[in-house]
Formats: structure tokens, C-alpha cells, sequence
């Protein structure tokens, strides 16, 4: 599909066969493209010469052209992130909010986007108190959170209204529920890496009283993210950042040394390489006292290509894409330095001398429900739980058999085959793959 005329002529810098078409159709100025934006915004953006852009704000049509949002933006946006002036920023407001929106429209008060009236968070809520909510992590989410925050504050809306809302809030509490046991120090700052849509992170912000500081990252721009500050969550910030970018350490470095609280690392479906920038985090920064990672999909191609600027270990490259969950997650396993532990034949004397706490979450996947994320075991082992009778005497029926079934003497010398696919503790509607946390005693 062609560009409409105005598009292609702002697109090649034909100024004056602009002006031209502005004159014979004043109306042309806010007319969209194949991307979404009108021609005020893109001749903003392609630098138009000042009197083209002023016979763009003479038009009558000049007010529609700046309400008109594109990708979360409007002209004043746009104007203002190109340091265009702040003249023109002004002027493009004032043109903006004098076009009333319609009756009963709802706008977020920090970005202006419009706000669902039934968001998705006050639709799952019906669900559950209707009683057709058969995933009991998403249940446990309406009765652990202060959900009526989220519904009532706009500026969470991007939360409330996340797509895949109900797998979202499953995942939220299968980590939140992972973070509760790991006995790590009082006051906590939480690193949500691939934070996504921001609702783990508004979660611990509003649940977690011993989360003082909460920092999501993600490549998301901050207009697409909640607005933590503005809806009275100002110990929770967005890092808008690339973990595979060089400059990505640095900045994640600089933000935890000024936060200055021990760190808790979360990883919820981090793809690929990411999952392996995670642990090399939790590696290298020695304020990180944990790190709790649901591994996503094996490495990826692209990723294999660009191993040696990720730093990715010769072992995985060599290993390249597995098929095989469980084993992309030991693959990850044998990272860690701490994870020889769950190969050494003398697991419980190694686990005590270097006072590792051992976290193990296993789930089943569901394929015909690719919504639902559930925990089916999350136990922690201390060192003197570290024997065959102990586990299989604390543990859950479905642990114990198969405890008794490894092979006489084997100990707990591969602790990844407890919880094996199959065993479930929790009903079988419920579902993930793994969760792996390691943390420094």
C-alpha cells in the first residue's frame, strides 16, 4: 500500500510540493500513514522547515492533528523528545487540550492514553468471585494484594490491562511466592529483569513490606510502563535498558550501589541469553543475595551468533539450541558456582561450608493451557536437611515416593530429579516449567 501523497512528500523532502498540497487541502495535516502518524508528527521528525510546520498549525484541522496519538504520543510528545523548543511544545498543548475528549472517556492522568472502563485486572476479578477461577495462584493474587489499588489508581492502568493479564498475575505470585522463602536479609532491594508489563514489580511495591526499593527493567519506552511515582509507589523505578547492551552493567551497577540494600534478583522468563546475563549478574555484584529465575526458551540462533559479545561460556555455545527443557536448565545449573553442589557426591558438607541455600521450584507445563503458570513444589533445603530421610520424612507424599524411588544410596547427589515432570503437588490445571533460585547464606 503506497504512502498517502503528503506522507511521501514529507518522507523525501519534497517541502514544496507540500506546501502545495496543505494549501489545496488544509485538512491533509492531520491525515495518517502507513505507520500510524500524522503529517504533523512526521514532518516534526523529518526536521520540516519552520514555515511548512507553521502552515500545518494554521489549518484548521491543526488541533485534531495534535491529539492525535501514536504509539503513546502526541505532536507535543514528540516535539518535546526532539528538543524542538519549547515554543512549539507549548503551543502543540495548547492545540491539544483544546479538543475535548468525548463524554465518559477516561484518560491516564500521567500519559494521557485512554483507560479501559472494565480493565483486564476488574474482568479476572469477576471471574473469581463468580467462582469460575480454577487456577489457584491467580485466586491467591486477589486475596495476598491490595488489588483494589491497581484498579483505582490510572496511573497503574498499564498494569491492570497487561496483555495475557490472567497468565501475568499467575506468574506474579508463583515468583512472589518463591521470594517469601528465601530467608534472606529483612530489608531487600528487588531487581525485576524483563519486568515486561510492570506487575510483578507494582506487586512487591504495594505487598512486600520488606521490599524497600523495587527497580524494573526492560526495553519497554517509560511511556508504555506504569507510572510508579504518580500512583504514590516512589519506592519502585523503571530502568529502561538492554541487557545485552554493553552499557547495561554499568547502569544496573550504578543504581544498586545508590540504592545501597542487599539485592534480590528476579528472572521471569528471561529468553536465551538472557537467563545467562541473569546469572552473570548475581555473579558479579556482590550486593545480589539471591537470584530466583524462571528460565524462558534455549539460546536462540541470533543469540549463538553473538556469543562473543554476550559473553556467553563456550559450554552453551558449543551446546547450541537444546530441545529439551530440563536440559537448558541444567545447562544454566552448571553456571553457577554454587550449583556444583547439585553434582558433588558429598552434597551436605559442601552445602555447609559454603553456607549455600538451596531453593528448587519445579512445574509441569500444560500445553492445552498455555495461560496457566503454576508452582507445584517450592522447598527449601537447609544444611541439615540435606539427607535422603530427612527429605523424604518432611517433604510431600508426592516428594517422598520419589525420593524412594532413586536407587539405594544415591544420596541427593542430583537434586534435578526431584520434582521430575509428571509429579504434581498442585492440581493438575496448574502448570510452568522451572523455577531455580540460588541464594548466598
Amino acid at each position: 500500500m503506497p504512502a498517502p501523497p503528503i506522507h511521501y512528500a514529507i518522507g523525501n523532502a519534497r517541502w514544496d510540493e507540500c506546501r502545495q498540497l496543505l494549501l489545496e487541502a488544509p485538512h491533509l495535516v492531520a491525515q495518517r500513514g502507513r505507520s500510524g502518524a500524522t503529517a504533523l508528527v512526521q514532518a516534526l521528525r523529518q526536521a520540516a522547515p519552520v514555515d511548512l510546520v507553521e502552515l500545518m498549525l494554521s489549518s484548521p484541522e491543526a488541533a485534531q492533528a495534535a491529539k492525535a496519538r501514536v504509539r503513546h504520543q502526541t505532536a507535543a510528545d514528540v516535539a518535546e523528545e526532539l528538543k524542538l523548543g519549547e515554543d512549539l511544545v507549548a503551543r502543540l498543548r495548547r492545540l491539544e487540550r483544546s479538543v475535548p475528549d468525548s463524554p465518559g472517556k477516561l484518560r491516564c492522568p500521567s500519559c494521557g492514553d485512554e483507560v479501559m472502563k472494565r480493565s483486564q485486572l476488574t474482568r479476572l476479578r469477576e471471574r473469581v468471585e463468580a467462582g469460575e477461577e480454577e487456577n489457584c495462584l491467580v485466586r491467591d493474587f486477589f486475596v495476598d494484594l491490595p488489588v483494589e489499588i491497581l484498579e483505582e489508581r490510572l496511573a497503574l492502568h498499564r498494569a491492570a490491562n497487561c496483555h495475557n493479564f490472567r497468565q501475568e498475575v499467575s506468574e506474579t505470585m508463583a515468583v512472589l511466592k518463591a521470594l517469601d522463602l528465601l530467608s534472606t536479609p529483612q530489608e531487600l532491594h528487588v531487581v525485576d529483569l524483563c519486568s515486561g508489563s510492570g506487575l510483578t514489580s507494582c506487586a512487591l511495591g504495594l505487598r512486600n513490606a520488606r521490599v524497600k526499593a523495587v527497580t524494573a527493567v526492560d526495553l519497554r519506552p517509560p511511556q508504555v510502563m506504569p507510572h510508579f511515582q504518580e500512583a504514590g509507589l516512589p519506592h519502585v523505578r523503571y530502568l529502561c535498558q538492554d541487557m545485552t547492551k554493553p552499557g547495561f552493567f554499568a547502569a544496573l551497577e550504578g543504581l544498586i550501589v545508590e540504592v545501597s540494600l542487599p539485592v534480590v534478583l528476579l528472572g521471569m522468563h528471561c529468553c536465551g541469553a538472557l537467563s545467562v546475563i541473569a546469572m552473570r549478574i548475581y555473579q558479579a555484584m556482590p550486593q545480589c543475595v539471591a537470584l530466583v529465575l524462571c528460565p524462558c526458551c534455549s539460546l536462540r540462533s541470533l543469540d549463538i551468533k553473538r556469543a562473543e559479545r554476550l559473553c556467553l561460556p563456550e559450554s552453551l555455545v558449543a551446546q547450541g539450541a537444546v530441545n529439551s527443557y530440563d536440559q537448558w536448565v541444567s545447562a544454566l545449573l552448571e553456571l553457577l558456582p554454587e550449583v556444583p553442589a547439585f553434582s558433588c557426591q558429598d552434597l551436605q558438607a559442601l552445602h555447609a561450608e559454603q553456607k549455600i541455600e538451596v531453593v528448587f521450584m519445579t512445574v509441569d507445563p500444560i500445553l492445552d493451557r498455555q495461560d496457566a503458570w503454576e508452582t507445584t513444589k517450592l522447598q527449601r533445603l537447609a544444611p541439615e536437611d540435606l539427607t535422603r530421610g530427612a527429605l523424604a520424612s518432611s517433604a510431600l507424599p508426592t516428594v517422598e515416593a520419589r525420593v524412594q524411588r532413586m536407587a539405594p544410596g544415591a544420596g541427593l547427589q542430583d537434586l534435578r530429579g526431584v520434582g521430575a515432570p509428571g509429579d504434581r503437588l498442585w492440581p493438575p490445571e496448574t502448570g510452568c516449567e522451572a523455577v531455580i533460585g540460588i541464594g548466598r547464606g
